[in-house]
């Protein structure tokens, strides 16, 4: 800045007197022809300006006043008033297209207020939250559904017990093996514990995810809460998925290893009969039986 303030000083120095000699040429040319200017004068006056230029030395020196010597400054007078004029210049561009920030502060906006701020500003505003965390059962409900074998009459314990006083009286497996193919009350009372698994899982990870909160600094645009929520929530429900498969293998395990005896017919032995005779009297027969 101090280069530039030391050009223009010496610049406008020169230009002044430059103006002042061109000015009193000209009152005494317009008053010995009348106000009545030519072209030739302006012809003239552009020859005048050029050659000024070319004899304009600010660097000239007691010391070095040879041929070589003046040449040599009026170029680096030449040099410098370019860069002079061209760093101007850009200075005055830079000045005029620079984009100055003002601060508005707008206090407790409504929803309509911030939504066409948004749209006119949506690179410069922020709107801070009295609040950086708020619970996410505020505003969000979950309405899990389930399938509806866990909700029909299958599952229920009159239905259960029902199967089960069936499958205890005799010849009542012919009856029930028509209609369910041999299914009794175990298959029900496992299909029971499976909905309620099922159930007990949801409703702990429902309840733990509304206990979460969604923190934020600023207030986000609605999509980028959407899509901020709709990634929360798939992971959520990508847990839970693992969780109750985690669970399900469990139990699938645990059948494979100690499968139930799920039909009464199955539940009877082949009979055993032991080899020989003893006082002329057949041997007796022996039947195993599992207690369901």
């Amino acid at each position: 800045f101090l280069s530039i303030y030391g050009g223009l000083c010496i610049i406008l120095r020169s230009t002044a007197l430059f103006l002042i000699y061109v000015w009193m040429k000209l009152k005494r040319y317009s008053i010995n022809n009348n106000n009545n200017i030519n072209i030739g004068y302006y012809r003239t006056f552009l020859q005048h300006f050029v050659q000024w230029i070319k004899q304009l030395n600010l660097f000239r020196s007691s010391k070095n006043r040879t041929v070589n010597d003046i040449k040599q400054q009026r170029i680096i007078t030449r040099v410098y008033l370019i860069l002079l004029g061209g760093s101007i210049s850009i200075l005055i561009l830079f000045t005029s297209l620079s984009v100055q920030m003002t601060i508005i502060t707008q206090s407790n906006p409504s929803l309509v207020t911030y939504r066409r701020l948004h749209e006119l500003y949506s690179d410069s505003l922020k709107c801070p939250c009295k609040k950086m965390s708020i619970s996410y059962d505020i505003f969000i409900t979950l309405s899990p559904t389930l399938h509806q074998i866990c909700s029909s009459d299958f599952i229920s314990e009159s239905w259960i017990s029902t199967m089960t006083l069936f499958n205890a009286q005799p010849g009542s497996n012919t009856i029930l093996n028509v209609g369910l193919n041999g299914f009794d009350s175990r298959y029900f009372k496992l299909l029971s514990s499976i909905c309620q698994l099922a159930i007990r899982t949801i409703d702990d990870a429902v309840r733990q995810f509304l206990t979460r909160s969604f923190v934020t600094q600023y207030v986000i645009s609605e999509s980028e809460f959407n899509a901020k929520l709709n990634t929360t929530f798939k992971q959520f429900k990508q847990s839970l998925i693992t969780e109750f498969n985690l669970l399900t293998d469990m139990v699938h395990l645990f059948t494979r290893v100690d499968q139930p005896y799920t039909n009464s017919k199955n539940a009877e032995l082949l009979p055993i009969t032991p080899s020989g005779e003893t006082n002329n009297q057949s041997p007796p027969e022996v039947f195993f039986f599992y207690q369901s």
